[in-house]
């Protein structure tokens, strides 16, 4: 998150070669709006976790569900891993 943001705050612009293919242009302000969003759920999983919600059920309260991918990925890419990162 750190090295985001110094791009961010860098001023310049920046044009994003996604892995799956795509080109975003604009790509410090794709960096901004996604850096805002895992910000913001970083809040939302520390303040479920403060209510004494575990890992699953925060899972089940911001995303009703686990990703498909889990089991695509071997249980690489998982909500939960990403809410585990974030706390």
């Amino acid at each position: 998150m750190g090295s985001m943001q110094k791009l961010i705050d860098s001023g310049r612009e920046l044009t994003l070669f996604t892995s799956l293919g795509k080109i975003v242009p604009n790509g410090r302000e794709a960096m901004h709006l996604f850096h805002d969003h895992i910000t913001g759920l970083e809040h939302q999983v520390k303040y479920f976790k403060q209510k004494g919600l575990s890992e699953d059920e925060i899972v089940t309260q911001i995303f009703g569900r686990e990703s498909s991918l889990a089991e695509l990925t071997n249980v690489q890419l998982t909500a939960k891993n990403l809410i585990c990162s974030l706390l």
